[in-house]
């Protein structure tokens, strides 16, 4: 890819608080309603997300653009380097 090709955007990191899904901050309770593209953590491929779960329980609706991202939640050097 070209560098005038090249697109940028606004990384936004949205808290989602202690778990409880009425919680969540307005700010990120605006960003989640934004056209924003959500990444949400995973532990391995397949698995539930825990702070996908506090969205959903708020009512929210995963988008279709929605992406899992592998963070596998562990202190083994060897598999972190996998990733």
């Amino acid at each position: 890819m070209k560098t005038d090709e090249i697109k940028k955007g606004t990384l936004i990191g949205a808290s989602l608080g202690p778990g409880d899904p009425s919680l969540i901050t307005r700010k990120a309770w605006d960003a989640l309603h934004s056209n924003a593209v959500w990444a949400y953590p995973i532990r391995k491929k397949g698995s539930d997300s825990y702070a996908l779960g506090i969205a959903t329980r708020a009512g929210l609706a995963l988008p279709d653009n929605a992406l899992a991202l592998i963070f596998p939640m562990t202190h083994d050097k060897e598999k972190l380097a996998r990733y």
